[in-house]
């Protein structure tokens, strides 16, 4: 019975040895440890240079943002029954899909190109289910550029196709968050006229 104790004492001896050699090595640099990744990681033999960004939405985005939430408050406690949840910076193509019709490969993959790389600022959609219910975007003055109101024509005709409303805000005309319970709540009642209209 002493034998067995005396390997046992020995064992973790050698085990709380091994144990700060290891530390020791990975406080030095020699070793990392197995879960660490940083920007000169490698994935087969390229080098990997990412950062996190400093800010998903821009400061305006992140202001806006605040006031839907609240928005999305207010119509959820006046409607318990039909609960809302928001998103935002949300790709295009995770709120809508390329319709069946599309039976051709490569006219679905042209279609499906058009709005993997476009992404819309908010998507109010259903609580439980997630499924789309409203596009919101807060459309400052770079919506005026040529090529973005190119977008915004594309991302207005593919939701209306899709019979997804889609509510533009502009900055400069930013209502409180009671107006835009008033507005989300006319676009979800579909008291609202049509897709891409503008709030005012």
């Amino acid at each position: 019975m002493a034998v067995l104790l005396s390997l046992m004492g020995l064992f973790l001896v050698f085990g709380f040895v091994l144990f700060i050699i290891w530390i020791a090595a990975v406080k030095l640099g020699m070793l990392k440890p197995p879960t660490a990744l940083n920007a000169e990681e490698k994935t087969d033999g390229e080098k990997l240079n990412y950062r996190v960004r400093d800010r998903v939405l821009s400061p305006a985005e992140y202001g806006f943002y605040a006031l839907l939430q609240a928005a999305v408050h207010m119509l959820n406690s006046e409607n318990p029954e039909r609960r809302c949840t928001l998103f935002a910076s949300v790709r295009l193509a995770e709120v809508l899909t390329v319709s069946e019709a599309q039976t051709n490969r490569s006219a679905w993959q042209r279609a499906f190109n058009r709005i993997s790389s476009k992404q819309v600022d908010f998507v109010v959609c259903d609580e439980q289910t997630t499924r789309p219910l409203l596009v919101i975007e807060l459309d400052d003055s770079t919506h005026k550029r040529a090529d973005r109101a190119k977008r915004d024509e594309f991302v207005d005709s593919a939701c209306r196709a899709a019979k997804l409303p889609v509510l533009h805000v502009p900055t400069s005309q930013k209502p409180d968050y009671k107006a835009l319970a008033r507005l989300i709540g006319q676009q979800l009642s579909g008291t609202r006229t049509p897709a891409g209209s503008s709030a005012s």
